[in-house]
């Protein structure tokens, strides 16, 4: 008689469950970043099934390419996975799944909302949602920025090697938009290293005279930054006590966005108190 492990059998997911199919997908469902390969054995014992059944699961998932056997003869993950994935991946779409999530955003802080992507060393303006009292602020969806620009240039900056930093800097110069203005690079890195700790940028007044800006990243399935959220205000509609709210916010919103492109995000990052973020 074939062995059986001393745990109990799995339940099937669902009790209109095809049985094999439940048990093909409870065995691919095993493999972890920690545990990446299995013998038909070990998955017996930890599912608790007969190694025969294991064992015809295995050579279906096999056959069809969902398993491999690895160098020391376990089992892995196939390819036809990664192919499968990269068809979920390219099915994302993110305009789709930003609309909503950024259209409340605006709604409910009573702000104008963003969606932004990099494009080459330019930012591309891909979508806009305005409160019921428009901010005055004369940009369109589809307008180009350098990538320096604004709270989202510093996002995208926050996150780059310094080596494309540097580049990025001598590319395109700090510029002087208001007297608020960063335009020393090692202030503008200071900031950056602010930025990228608390997980989310602020601008005041820096751009448009008058105007505070928060932004986010979002972050693709692969944990690389996809596009980011940004909201802008009238800068005396923004006190200090107001911008953690609005940070918190902001914050939401992207890992919203972020968890329907896959990513599976960190928990979230601590916000800094607000006397913290001074004029940034």
């Amino acid at each position: 008689m074939p062995k059986r492990s001393a745990r109990t059998t799995v339940a099937l997911a669902h009790p209109h469950a095809v049985a094999a199919t439940d048990l093909a997908l409870l065995v691919l469902d095993a493999f972890t970043l920690d545990r990446p390969e299995w013998s038909v054995a070990e998955l017996a014992d930890a599912l608790g099934v007969y190694r025969s059944r294991v064992h015809r699961a295995v050579a279906t998932l096999l056959s069809r390419g969902f398993l491999r056997r690895g160098e020391r003869g376990k089992l892995r993950l196939g390819l036809k996975l990664f192919e499968l994935g990269s068809i979920v991946a390219a099915s994302m779409d993110l305009l789709r799944d930003a609309a909503r999530p950024l259209e409340q955003l605006s709604q409910e802080t009573q702000t104008s909302s963003w969606l932004i992507q990099r494009a080459g060393d330019e930012l591309l303006d891909l979508l806009k949602f305005e409160p019921a009292v428009p901010l005055q602020v004369v940009r369109r969806v589809g307008t180009r920025n350098p990538l320096t620009f604004g709270v989202v240039g510093k996002l995208y900056l926050a996150y780059l090697a310094e080596p494309e930093v540097a580049r990025l800097l001598a590319l395109q110069p700090l510029q002087h938009y208001t007297e608020a203005s960063i335009t020393d690079p090692e202030a503008y890195r200071a900031e950056l290293g602010r930025t990228r700790a608390r997980g989310y940028a602020v601008t005041r007044d820096e751009v448009y005279p008058g105007v505070t800006a928060l932004g986010a990243p979002i972050w693709d399935h692969r944990g690389e930054m996809l596009a980011a959220i940004a909201l802008s205000a009238p800068t005396v509609q923004v006190p200090p006590e107001r911008l953690d709210a609005l940070a918190g916010a902001v914050l939401q919103t992207a890992a919203a966005i972020s968890r329907a492109q896959g990513y599976a995000p960190a928990p979230a990052p601590r916000l800094a108190p607000s006397h913290a973020l001074g004029d940034a």
